[in-house]
């Protein structure tokens, strides 16, 4: 009888313990290769993608730049440097839409500003390429300078996407904090533990 009361007490005495929280679950991040030939189908998308939009918007830039100025489009004699404005700033603006969109449809997620800037860059590249060749070799052929901005938009935004949006969008997840609401029991009574799981 003695035994079981000392027994008693010997528990009673104990302080009761929270129980540890259980192990998180072991995540599998997302395998992100870094090698370039993986970009290959994206980059040659991109291109097409940036050719097709920059032509088009540059028609569509010479067609609103003769009409502004009153000029018939039909032949070039009539509308001089109005439709050449029109259409440069028709190429202008048509290579990133035409890049981000290529990009975006294979799994890229390249940022505006780097597209925009490289494409800015490469027109201001190109126009000095050709104001260059103009006064020191005008008989060299200007057109492969048309590929500059496309080439800069291109790169920049190549320089500021992942290889895969949808794996960096899923690492990113799994960084997260969370919260842990753990139960437990204490000495004359229950307690709910709170636990921030920083990552």
């Amino acid at each position: 009888m003695a035994a079981a009361v000392l027994a008693a007490t010997a528990v009673a005495a104990e302080p009761a313990t929270v129980p540890s929280p259980p192990p998180a679950p072991i995540r599998a991040r997302p395998v992100r290769a870094g090698n370039p030939l993986q970009r290959i189908p994206r980059v040659t998308l991109e291109v097409v993608l940036g050719t097709a939009s920059a032509a088009g918007m540059a028609f569509g830039g010479y067609q609103l730049g003769c009409a502004i100025s009153g000029s018939d489009y039909t032949t070039a004699a009539n509308c001089g440097s109005p439709g050449i404005y029109g259409a440069g700033a028709g190429l202008a603006l048509g290579i990133p839409l035409g890049v981000m969109l290529g990009g975006a449809l294979l799994d890229g997620d390249g940022g505006l500003a780097p597209t925009l800037f490289g494409a800015g860059f490469g027109v201001a590249a190109m126009v000095g390429g050709l104001l260059f060749l103009q006064r020191s070799a005008p008989d060299l052929n200007p057109a492969p300078l048309v590929v500059l901005p496309l080439a800069f938009a291109v790169v920049g935004y190549e320089l500021s996407s992942h290889d895969s949006r949808a794996a960096a969008q899923a690492e990113a997840k799994g960084k997260r904090a969370s919260l842990l609401i753990v139960p437990g029991a204490i000495r004359g009574g229950a307690a709910v533990s709170v636990l921030v799981l920083l990552p």
